[in-house]
């Protein structure tokens, strides 16, 4: 009746589709008729709806699914189950040999695996395509006659289809496109540098943003402030709405916890009547962020912001137009997470002591580095605070 997530159709025609109702059902399409394979209604255990909102994903011979309250795995009884690693290994895929016959190259879409994929200077990858017959639906060439190109990065690829990325200062986006019988498709790739590792700014073009930074486009943009380049998040009164006065940006993919993230940060206010509003501006690390809230004047450490799971505020004083450093540390110890920072003025010494410090017993344990900030005060008469950041650094704890 009500479907949030969409079905799941295998390649014999059955279908798996689940409703927002908490029924999920099993259908076979037989040509001209739907036939129930099976149908199950999940409740809690106080007999109210476990509701089902997304879709299935299979994977290795089993089609997985969730409820609000669970998970669920359907496989066929006793089956072995061989896994097959991403990207899909060409070499042992067993086709039909018809499929490569000679005169019938095929000119469909092409399939090319790993679609997008996040590497670190000197690491290597293998690719693989494979083009659909539009003759013949389910039908599959296996890389024939494939020609690789690498584009945007350093790197290189042969006939191996082996991607070996070269030198790279700081974060790099490229692409490697498959032409195959006169089709092409393409992977986007991403290169990050392994920590420790300075982002600086200086060596990205203005206007432009830090490339590979997961939420930086259309909300941020490098100019020229201070005497070098450094990273505004804008706050236009054309976009007067959360989603663009919010910056969420992740500069690394999650990696393991217990490292530190350290920034210079440089908050505006901006005066609208009666009212005064002051960014707010912090760091990401192992999904907590540290913030520097502007109207409150406060530090605030958390995790999970929609419904904190974990919170603590201490009072902090800091002014608009003033470049501050923070760095923002998680120690995984047993059990626990050891979360704490420390802000001071840019040009001072850092302090000994952390202003803030709370443990989490249970404790994020991997997640991306990045950068937080709120444009507060933007309407849709007048542009909101903006932020400024530099010298972006990610590096083990001390």
């Amino acid at each position: 009746r009500v479907g949030k997530g969409s079905p799941t159709v295998t390649a014999d025609g059955v279908i798996y589709v689940g409703e927002q109702n908490g029924t999920f059902h099993v259908l076979r399409d037989e040509g001209d008729k739907c036939v129930a394979l099976d149908t199950k209604r999940f409740k809690r255990e106080d007999h109210l709806v476990d509701e089902i909102f997304g879709s299935p994903a299979i994977a290795n011979g089993r089609v997985y699914f969730q409820s609000r309250y669970g998970t669920y795995c359907l496989g066929r009884q006793g089956a072995d189950v061989e896994t097959i690693g991403q990207p899909v290994d060409l070499d042992r895929v067993a086709f039909a040999a018809d499929q490569n016959a000679p005169g019938d190259p095929g000119r469909g879409a092409i399939q090319l695996t790993p679609r997008e994929v996040t590497l670190h200077p000197g690491d290597t990858i293998k690719f693989g395509a494979l083009q659909l017959k539009p003759t013949t639906v389910g039908s599959w060439l296996v890389d024939v006659g494939a020609k690789y190109a690498v584009q945007g990065i350093p790197g290189t690829i042969g006939d191996d289809r082996i991607l070996t990325v070269g030198a790279v200062e700081g974060f790099a986006t490229g692409t490697v496109t498959c032409e195959m019988n006169g089709v092409t498709a393409t992977s986007r790739v991403r290169i990050t540098p392994k920590i420790p590792f300075l982002e600086n700014f200086e060596s990205t073009p203005i206007g432009s943003v830090p490339p590979g930074w997961i939420g930086a486009g259309a909300k941020t943009k490098i100019v020229e402030r201070d005497g070098g380049r450094v990273l505004r998040k804008i706050a236009p009164k054309e976009k007067p709405s959360p989603p663009f006065m919010r910056l969420r940006v992740y500069a690394t993919p999650p990696i393991e916890g217990g490292y530190t993230v350290q920034a210079d940060l440089l908050g505006t206010d901006r005066q609208a009547k009666r009212l005064h509003y002051q960014a707010d501006m912090g760091l990401i690390n192992t999904r907590y962020r540290m913030i520097m809230l502007g109207k409150a004047q406060s530090l605030r450490v958390e995790s999970w912001s929609p419904v904190p799971r974990l919170r603590k505020d201490v009072p902090f004083q800091w002014l608009p137009d003033t470049w501050y450093t923070m760095k923002f540390d998680v120690k995984l110890d047993g059990d626990k997470a050891i979360v704490r920072g420390k802000v001071w003025p840019k040009e001072s010494t850092e302090p000994t002591d952390w202003t803030i410090q709370i443990i989490d017993p249970y404790p994020n344990v991997e997640g991306s580095a990045g950068l937080y900030g709120y444009s507060n005060g933007t309407t849709a008469k007048s542009d909101g605070t903006e932020i400024f950041y530099d010298n972006f650094q990610v590096m083990p704890n001390d």
